[in-house]
């Protein structure tokens, strides 16, 4: 694991993939590189507060800077960098870095030890820092060894100011591809109306207000800044809450001061308050007095940075009239960052982590023998994830062998899908088959892939020919109208389900291609369609246009849905009678009105006629955390009213920093479980702050009914202990006993459908006793609480 086991013979990390290459890096390392005063990743020019570790000499001269990306979190997507894991009040024990990884222990100011495969613990009085592959040479050039002196400075103050510039697209019009476009008030324009992928920024009074999201409200006293595409990126990395922005004919500069950095901790601090009072009305399982205690410290901090620049105006009007004067500017920044950070983690403690949930990630495997497999699982569980979505038949290929399909050439010559199934289990995680269903090969990687190389009559073709997809190109499908592809992919997956002992099955590419349904560039059929269609009905479909006829072709997209729909049900009923338990969910378009018109993808009757368990909408936005959190709502909202099946939203961790902000907005939106897109991507600092906040806690979901009632059971009677005098369900308890005595009594039997009733019924009696106006943005009291019973309710079902 450690250092030296890269030079003991026969070490499983001599043989693994990344090996070679770090070996050679190692050595560089011990043959003693060179330092230099090159910052290991270059900032984006306006951070005037940069974390660094500098590398010195036993006389303290200064051989090499690294600067650190992020500190206990993920410096982004597409930006790698180094992150530093400091060790806190509900820190995780390690750093969940992927192997490969270069983690330098840090303790009393020496490197005391390297760990190349992943997940390394931090100590209590030290520092890891995580270094990713792609810059381990830029560190070991650095000076970064083991034994190596080094300073870690966590708040060093670079500048009392940077700005930075862009040329501005347009105003007031249509956002375009990677254009930067302004809009202002007035011209009868209240919201940008702009589509979620992009990335926009609030001004109020030449001040950065708010950052992401789209189709923002415009100020009446400032504008919105809104990009797409390489504007986006442009945005996402370089604006920031509280800098000062000016517009001059089409030239924009953002500028970060003094003020930048202290409305940037208000605004953390705000956000944590609010998210403790959330929880408080609740009455969410959260660690409520070590959140008060460091939302303390943030105050504290940023009083004292107040009290060294000259303010005017207010932090929540977003003016511009704090600036330093002649003070102290640095170490105002310095107050003012470290109350930002203390405030982020109170934020993150304040996030509500649930016993009863779902919480998955889809995964592509790459890994080539039963160690590596072993090691990656060991990071999903350590992480906080309960439920692994194995992608096992893709590109119409097979993970496992198979006596039907062809199995993956990267995987012939043994089982990896046995290896997978077991190592999950040992670790008590629940393995998901993911499977593509229509979509079978991509055309370039297979050409186009085994499938509908033996049976071309099965392909969907559009009416001049071509197998690629118009609207998603290079995607090649079968089609769900050929009556033989049907009985294909049945014999395949029943192979998959009687051949290992699977958790649930989830249905992916269960539809058309994108605009099968409306847009007549993108019409697709095949051989066995056309003619499976033209015997049922004697319309031929290459006859047809959308709306032209409009019966005719309204009928045609029915039965084409139809079909889509068939298999689901046929599909779901074949594998539940070889595995009465399995799990049936699918992955769908989040907008059931798009997925009906443009896919043909009815996925809200498969809920209503309980063909799923549950449902994973994939609701990806990289930045739209509102546009996240509405998707969710309405899958909560469709699942309900399909009886026992509940909502588990997919959304994207390439969203980097968003990623756990995305998270707790699916599980306020009634959601049951988030599925992340996907573990491939998740870098450490993301599960880290996963595991900080809602990963917190162990949870089981709630189709573990007996399982995640008994783990629900015992937080409510440890937090009934007052361990955690702050809690407001102990206070509550404590202020109306006879009513905490039913609780107890409710107890005794968590499990059966009864019991969960009868615990249901006391909880609400007890909260009806704070029931006040909530705050805004907050539920009912003991909502949060109440939520987890009522979801484990409807799984158990009613009594017979």
């Amino acid at each position: 694991m450690w250092l030296r086991r890269w030079f003991e013979p026969g070490s499983p990390a001599r043989i693994s993939s990344t090996g070679p290459i770090l070996l050679i890096l190692l050595i560089l390392l011990f043959l003693g590189a060179t330092g230099t005063m090159i910052p290991v990743r270059a900032q984006s020019g306006l951070d005037l507060v940069v974390p660094t570790v500098r590398v010195v000499s036993a006389g303290g001269e200064e051989l090499g800077v690294i600067e650190v990306a992020a500190i206990n979190g993920s410096p982004g997507a597409g930006t790698p960098g180094p992150v530093l894991f400091v060790p806190g009040p509900g820190a995780p024990a390690s750093t969940f870095s992927p192997p490969g990884t270069f983690d330098a222990v840090i303790r009393g100011g020496v490197v005391e030890a390297i760990n190349l495969e992943g997940n390394t613990p931090v100590p209590a009085d030290g520092w890891v820092l995580s270094i990713p592959p792609q810059e381990i040479g830029s560190a070991i050039r650095a000076g970064l060894k083991l034994g190596a002196r080094v300073n870690v400075d966590l708040f060093s103050v670079e500048a009392p100011a940077e700005s930075v510039t862009r040329t501005i697209s347009g105003f007031d019009r249509s956002r375009g591809t990677d254009e930067l476009i302004v809009y202002r008030p007035g011209g009868g324009r209240t919201r940008t109306l702009t589509n979620q992928w992009g990335f926009e920024v609030v001004v109020v009074k030449d001040r950065v207000t708010s950052l992401g999201g789209n189709n923002q409200a415009i100020p009446a006293d400032g504008f919105v800044l809104s990009g797409h595409g390489a504007s986006a990126d442009w945005l996402r990395a370089h604006a920031e809450v509280g800098q000062k922005v000016e517009i001059r004919g089409t030239q924009l500069t953002l500028t970060t001061d003094a003020t930048t950095v202290i409305l940037g901790a208000e605004q953390a601090l705000a956000g944590a308050r609010s998210a403790l009072a959330r929880a408080e009305r609740g009455w969410a399982d959260v660690p409520y007095g070590t959140v008060k205690q460091e939302i303390a410290r943030a105050e504290e901090k940023l009083a004292r940075a107040l009290a060294l620049v000259s303010v005017s105006g207010t932090a929540d009007s977003g003016t511009a009239g704090r600036g330093p004067e002649a003070v102290p500017v640095a170490e105002a920044i310095r107050l003012a960052a470290e109350a930002r950070f203390l405030a982020e983690r109170a934020l993150l403690l304040a996030i509500p982590s649930a016993s009863v949930s779902l919480r998955g990630a889809w995964y592509r495997p790459v890994e080539t023998s039963a160690e590596e497999i072993a090691t990656t699982l060991d990071r999903f569980a350590a992480a906080g994830f309960n439920a692994l979505f194995l992608e096992m038949f893709w590109d119409g290929r097979t993970l496992w062998p198979s006596d039907i399909g062809k199995q993956l050439d990267q995987f012939r010559g043994w089982d990896p899908a046995a290896v997978w199934v077991e190592e999950a289990h040992r670790r008590g995680i629940e393995l998901h088959a993911w499977v593509h269903i229509f979509n079978v090969g991509e055309r370039g990687a297979f050409s186009p892939g085994p499938i509908i190389e033996a049976h071309p009559d099965w392909a969907l073709r559009t009416f001049d020919g071509s197998l690629e997809s118009p609207l998603e190109p290079g995607l090649v499908y079968v089609d769900p109208a050929a009556p033989a592809v049907h009985e294909y992919l049945a014999s395949l997956f029943t192979e998959l389900v009687t051949k290992y002992p699977l958790d649930g099955f989830e249905f992916d590419y269960i539809r058309y291609p994108a605009g099968a349904g409306q847009t007549a560039t993108a019409l697709m059929t095949s051989e066995a369609g056309r003619a499976a269609y033209r015997a049922e009905t004697g319309v031929d479909p290459l006859e047809l246009r959308p709306n032209r006829p409009a019966d005719a072709w309204r009928q045609w997209n029915q039965w084409r849905m139809q079909q889509v729909t068939r298999f689901v049900a046929e599909m779901g009923a074949k594998l539940r009678q070889i595995r009465p338990n399995l799990l049936l969910s699918a992955a769908v378009m989040a907008d059931p009105s798009d997925a009906r018109s443009s896919k043909l993808q009815d996925w809200p009757t498969w809920l209503k006629e309980g063909y799923l368990d549950f449902i994973s909408a994939m609701a990806y936005a990289e930045d739209d955390v509102e546009w996240v959190r509405g998707r969710a709502s309405e899958m909560a909202r469709q699942a309900a009213a399909g009886g026992k099946a509940f909502a588990a939203t997919g959304i994207t961790t390439s969203s980097g920093p968003l990623a756990v902000a995305q998270a707790e907005a699916v599980l306020e939106a009634a959601n049951a479980g988030v599925v992340f897109f996907a573990f491939n991507y998740a870098d450490g600092g993301q599960l880290w702050q996963l595991r900080s906040g809602p990963f917190r806690l162990p949870a089981s979901p709630p189709y573990r009914t007996a399982e995640a009632a008994r783990r629900l059971g015992e937080r409510i009677r440890e937090r009934l202990s007052g361990k955690e005098p702050g809690d407001p369900l102990y206070q509550a308890a404590r202020a109306h006993p006879d009513l905490a005595r039913e609780v107890e009594a409710a107890l005794s039997d968590p499990v059966s459908s009864r019991g969960l009733e009868r615990l249901h019924a006391a909880l609400a009696r007890l909260a009806e006793t704070t029931a006040t106006a909530p705050p805004d943005g907050a539920g009912a009291a003991g909502e949060w609480l109440l939520d987890q019973i009522d979801w484990l309710i409807r799984a158990a079902g009613p009594e017979t």
